[in-house]
């Protein structure tokens, strides 16, 4: 901390920010206890302190993310005690609301067997320090802003703490190619693949260990399926377009399970040649579609994600497809598709 506070004062002695402490009532004397140690911790450290009753009502993220903005303050901190069971662990959660990065951050402290030996004055120095690693990114206001968004810094405080961001909602957009596939006379063709989409915050999932995706994807001017009859010859091209909810299992992981199902458009155009005295023609079908499908949601960078699907296509009303009067294909009922993308995701 003295570095801290060196560079501070070369700085034009600039001073360290205000913290608004969202306080909630001591249930015994060891969460008075530690919450008297969190506070003497960061008055000796020299921020800014504004004591708040965190409202009884509100969870503890919506709690340090909708503090008053009038009190000016450069975070909102909240250090939270949930209740446990008799077999569970204790644990001590740090929120943290980074009002200038507009993140919010959370850190829990596991109390192991030795927490009686040690008692709640080691458990508020623990709390200070990992406080104190976040708020000195603030202090430091040459940092350029892309340090800003980095790690805090290490400190052999409290190796068992872990940090744990919120997730927020994210636009991705992407493109790849497909397989598609009909099961009854139409063979597989490749398709260019488009989608954009957005995935649902924490706000609004709770806890729930998994992220719900909506998105609009399609495939269209791809390859086109040949059918042969005597001397006729026919063309298709397909496209499609569907209105998507996937679901991604485990989104902090590398490789995400993911489950999607959706709704939208399926057209078919056909081309026809055929010797005189038959004449070629052209036709257009279309109708509704379902889509259920799986796969894998990989996030080998920040930012970029490769999604692996496979589905199952059914359109609401399947074309039947004659050449000089017989039946040689169905379209739509139903097709498969195996597809590749790559995306961004901001």
């Amino acid at each position: 901390m003295t570095s801290v506070l060196s560079l501070a004062l070369a700085t034009e002695a600039k001073k360290l920010p205000r913290v608004v402490l969202l306080e909630e009532p001591a249930s015994d004397a060891t969460a008075r206890e530690v919450s008297a140690r969190v506070r003497g911790e960061l008055h000796a450290a020299g921020y800014e302190l504004v004591i708040v009753p965190r409202p009884a009502d509100l969870e503890p993220q919506v709690a340090v993310e909708t503090a008053p903005a009038g009190l000016d303050s450069a975070a909102v901190l909240l250090v939270h005690q949930p209740e446990h069971g008799a077999d569970e662990p204790h644990v001590v959660e740090v929120w943290l609301s980074d009002r200038s990065l507009r993140r919010t951050f959370v850190q829990r402290l596991p109390l192991g067997e030795d927490y009686l030996q040690r008692g709640p004055q080691w458990v508020g120095v623990q709390v200070a320090e990992l406080v104190r690693s976040r708020l000195a990114e603030l202090s430091v206001t040459s940092l350029p802003a892309a340090r800003r968004h980095e790690a805090p810094p290490a400190h052999d405080v409290a190796p068992e703490a872990r940090t744990t961001p919120t997730r927020a909602s994210a636009v991705f957009i992407g493109a790849g190619v497909g397989i598609l596939r009909g099961f009854d006379g139409l063979g597989q063709v490749w398709t260019p693949l488009l989608a954009v989409g957005t995935s649902l915050p924490e706000s609004v999932m709770g806890s729930a260990p998994l992220t719900i995706d909506l998105a609009l994807q399609g495939g269209a001017f791809g390859g086109a399926a040949e059918l042969s009859h005597l001397d006729s010859r026919t063309e298709i091209r397909q496209a499609f377009a569907t209105f998507e909810a996937d679901a991604r299992f485990i989104p902090q992981a590398f490789v995400q399970p993911r489950l999607s199902v959706g709704s939208g458009l399926y057209t078919l155009a056909s081309r026809s040649h055929a010797p005189a005295p038959l004449t070629a023609s052209s036709q257009r079908t279309w109708s509704g579609l379902t889509s259920v499908g799986a796969g894998l949601w990989l996030e080998p960078l920040s930012g970029i994600a490769c999604v692996v699907d496979a589905k199952m296509m059914a359109a609401w009303s399947k074309t039947v497809i004659r050449m000089e009067n017989e039946v040689v294909a169905e379209g739509g009922a139903p097709m498969g598709l195996l597809a590749l993308k790559v995306q961004a995701v901001f």
